[in-house]
C-alpha cells in the first residue's frame, strides 16, 4: 500500500512546489491564509499558519536577520567528497550559498549580493525562498512545509540497523540509493563496520543539515561530546553543556527511583 521513494531531485524536499511528494512521510503543512501575526497572540483573525524561518536564517544583504550561518566544520564535511562530474555534492549545493562559480542567492550572483568582505562566508539555503524571492519582506513569511519524516531517513535508519546486525552489504545497498541520488559513486570504502559506518555519518550530516537530525545523530552514536568540544568558547565550553562533568548522563532519562527501589535488578542509569 505504501509508495514512498527517494524524489528524483533532492531540492524538491525543501520548496513549495514539491510538498507532499513521494519521499514525504510526514510533514507540517503551512499555508498562506491572510494575516501577519506571527508571535504569539493566539488563534485570532490576524492570525497566520507560515514560519520565519527564512527570515532567521537570511542575510541581512536580502532583508534577513542573519541569526545563524553554516559552520566550517559542516563546510569541510560537504566539500569532503565530490561527484562523479567533478561537482561539490548536489545536496550542499541546495542546502548552502558560498562563493563558488554559479551560485546564487536570492535570485541574484552570489558576488552581486556581498561585498567582498563577504565572500568567504556561509549561507543556509534549505527551506529558503532563494529561489522564489529577491528578499524576505517583512512581516516575515514563509509558506514552505517543513518535511518531518523523509524516506531518505528510513533508507539511512535500516543502513544503520543492518551495519549493526554486521550484514554490511544489504547496509551498503542502503546507503547507496541515497548517494546515487546525489550522483556520488557507490560506496568504495573498506567493507568493515568500521567503514561503514563513517559514510554513514557522513552521508547523514549532509543529507539531513539543518532537519533537526544531527543532535540525536551524534548522541546515539556516542561522538556528541567529542564533536562538542570542537565547538568555540561560545557555542560550547561557556554553555551548559560544556560545564557539565559528564553529559553522557544526559543521553538517557533516569531510571525512577521507585523501580530502583522495588526491582534488585534495575541499575542506575549511567550517571544518576
Amino acid at each position: 500500500p505504501y509508495t514512498y521513494k527517494l524524489v528524483e531531485d533532492f531540492n524538491w524536499n525543501f520548496d513549495d512546489t514539491h510538498e507532499n511528494n513521494a519521499e514525504s512521510i510526514f510533514e507540517l503543512l503551512i499555508e498562506d491564509v491572510g494575516g501577519t501575526d506571527l508571535w504569539g497572540d493566539g488563534e485570532n483573525i490576524n492570525s497566520t499558519q507560515s514560519n520565519a524561518r527564512p527570515k532567521e536564517y537570511a542575510a541581512a544583504e536580502v532583508g534577513g536577520w542573519y541569526e545563524a550561518n553554516p559552520t566550517q566544520q559542516i563546510m569541510d564535511i560537504f566539500w569532503k567528497e565530490k561527484d562523479k562530474d567533478g561537482n561539490f555534492d548536489y545536496r550542499a549545493r541546495c542546502s548552502v550559498a558560498w562563493d563558488y562559480e554559479g551560485c546564487t542567492y536570492y535570485q541574484r550572483p552570489f558576488r552581486e549580493v556581498f561585498a567582498q568582505d563577504k565572500w568567504k562566508t556561509y549561507w543556509i539555503l534549505k527551506y529558503q525562498n532563494w529561489k522564489t524571492q529577491k528578499d524576505e519582506p517583512a512581516p516575515p513569511k514563509s509558506f514552505i512545509n517543513e518535511r518531518a519524516i523523509r524516506y531518505a531517513d528510513v533508507l539511512l535508519m535500516l543502513a544503520e540497523a543492518y551495519m549493526n546486525k554486521g550484514a554490511l552489504d544489504t547496509s551498503i545497498g542502503y546507503i547507496n540509493q541515497i548517494r546515487r541520488r546525489a550522483n556520488l559513486s557507490d560506496y568504495s570504502g573498506p567493507i568493515t563496520k568500521e567503514g561503514v559506518f563513517e559514510d554513514l555519518v557522513h552521508q547523514r550530516a549532509i543529507e539531513f543539515f539543518v532537519e533537526g537530525e544531527r543532535f540525536y545523530d551524534l548522541r546515539r552514536w556516542g561522538l556528541l561530546e567529542q564533536t562538542l568540544k570542537t565547538c568555540d568558547d561560545t557555542r560550547y565550553k561557556n554553555y551548559q553543556t560544556g560545564k557539565s562533568d559528564n553529559i553522557n548522563k544526559f543521553n538517557y532519562f533516569p531510571i525512577p527511583a521507585k523501580e530502583l527501589d522495588t526491582n534488585p535488578l534495575c541499575t542506575p542509569s549511567e550517571g544518576w
